[in-house]
């Protein structure tokens, strides 16, 4: 085969392997960070929180998950659960910088973080003021 046919078939090739490519490694490739928030509590829990992601309060039933893709600066987040309340940073680059994806899990007994979605660490309580 002449070296210009091989040519040919190798930039073919190559274009097949790129339109075969996963899309979320296209997602993680152009550094987008993802902030998803399961909302776990009882059922008939009050809960509503405030950010720069949303306008205004927004309620997220029990069993709902929220999700929002945003850029890399911090956010700030106040969470109320019926009468209690929680302050804390959605996205923090001191302590998330090296994660694309960020998951809250809010609970009875606090609120906790992960960056896979499986294994959780608790952040914070609730306090009765904000």
């Amino acid at each position: 085969m002449c070296s210009s046919n091989k040519g040919r078939v190798l930039l073919l090739l190559l274009v097949l392997a790129c339109l075969n490519s996963s899309p979320n490694h296209e997602a993680e490739a152009i550094n987008i960070l993802s902030i998803v928030i399961h909302n776990n509590l009882p059922s008939g829990s009050q809960f509503y929180f405030t950010s720069d992601l949303v306008k205004d309060k927004y309620f997220l039933q029990p069993g709902q998950t929220f999700g929002k893709l945003a850029n890399f600066e911090a956010r700030d987040c106040t969470m109320v659960y019926n009468y209690v309340c929680a302050k804390l940073f959605l996205y923090d680059p001191k302590t998330d910088s090296g994660h694309n994806k960020v998951f809250w899990s809010v609970r009875k007994d606090g609120i906790y973080r992960s960056w896979d979605d499986s294994n959780w660490e608790k952040k914070t309580g609730w306090d009765s003021t904000c």
